[in-house]
């Protein structure tokens, strides 16, 4: 006879329900790892969303680059391709890859500083402010609009733009930083302003 002959029934149905139970146990652990599974990739969703709406803060639209400053606004970006040519038109508004639409509301901090090729530059009326720089060096340069948007032309931003020649300063403008056109050997300054703009230092 073997062993199991000799236990007892109550032991046997114990033995018995101890066998039943490691099936439930099994699938508990299964449902829980799941379920980790899930939180886990779900935390992953979550982590993405958030660094894309934190950090990926800049879309390029066509050859240029922009920050984006609010959940409808962007301004285009420091230090674009050098090797920018001829004719530029930044556009009023720009659509991303999700087609949000954004409005180009400013012209960053060197923007495009030091792009000696560019000859004819198009501002859009969407623009409110030219910051440092912003156009510092393109030194082919020798037309550009300033539309009657723009409230401040900030320091250097004409800088060294060796061939403009002409630049009318519309009536929106009422600030004009230090050196804004610093050696920009120009022979007509057209200022449409019926209150003077508060003018820097050596503005021309």
């Amino acid at each position: 006879m073997t062993q199991t002959q000799n236990i007892n029934p109550i032991t046997k149905i114990c033995m018995e329900m101890g066998k039943k139970e490691i099936t439930p146990l099994a699938e508990k652990k299964s449902v829980i790892n799941s379920v980790r599974r899930t939180f886990l990739f779900a935390f992953i969703l979550i982590a993405s969303a958030f660094y894309n709406s934190t950090f990926a803060d800049t879309i390029q639209y066509n050859s240029i680059v922009y920050n984006i400053t609010s959940d409808s606004t962007v301004e285009v970006a420091s230090n674009q391709d050098t090797s920018l040519s001829g004719v530029l038109v930044i556009p009023d508004t720009i659509t991303a890859i999700n087609d949000s639409n954004y409005i180009v509301t400013s012209i960053g901090d060197s923007a495009f500083i030091g792009c000696s090729s560019l000859t004819n530059i198009t501002i859009p009326n969407s623009i409110t402010s030219i910051n440092i720089d912003a156009f510092a060096r393109c030194s082919s340069l020798t037309n550009i609009n300033i539309p009657n948007s723009v409230t401040s032309i900030r320091k250097r931003a004409f800088a060294r733009c060796w061939s403009l020649a002409n630049i009318t300063i519309p009536n929106s403008v009422t600030v004009i930083a230090n050196d804004a056109f610093y050696e920009c050997n120009l022979d007509t300054v057209i200022c449409k302003a019926t209150t003077p703009p508060t003018f820097g230092s050596d503005v021309f």
